[in-house]
């Protein structure tokens, strides 16, 4: 995206009170076919956006939530890992420990969203990937997406 991988452009660009953000790339392991932008995942870390709309990624359009925490974490933890291939990847390691994390914070969000036992924490966002062009191709073909403030 016109910076090295290493750099990091957005470090303290987004003002900390933002709850709508509007940028080209997407964040890293986030609707972006690993394409995206890791100092951007870091900063909207940092600013925790309700709403985080981006595209230019096409193949990864879509809508995904988030919620800002541990789960959240352990899930793009295991995104980063390199691949060791189908017996090395089944070797114990913390990757085992983030799946649990990731598997546990999924359900206890599903139980805690369908049997309303308290306050979801307000902690949550949307990212959306609104690229409207299909695939890599240049029609236009994906749906738009609607989010309802």
């Amino acid at each position: 995206f016109q910076y090295e991988r290493d750099s990091h452009p957005w470090k303290g660009r987004i003002p900390q009170e933002t709850d709508v953000l509007i940028t080209h790339t997407p964040p890293r392991y986030h609707l972006d076919i690993n394409l995206g932008c890791v100092g951007l995942l870091n900063e909207i870390w940092q600013v925790k956006p309700k709403l985080h709309v981006f595209g230019h990624v096409h193949s990864g359009h879509g809508r995904e939530a988030v919620f800002w925490g541990n789960g959240q974490l352990a899930y793009e933890r295991l995104m980063e890992r390199k691949k060791g291939g189908i017996i090395v990847d089944f070797l114990p390691s913390y990757a085992w420990v983030d799946f649990a994390k990731v598997l546990w914070h999924g359900i206890k969000g599903i139980l805690w969203q369908k049997l309303m036992v308290g306050p979801a924490g307000g902690n949550g966002g949307l990212l959306i990937n609104a690229a409207v062009v299909y695939q890599s191709t240049t029609d236009v073909g994906n749906p738009v997406e609607v989010v309802e403030l």
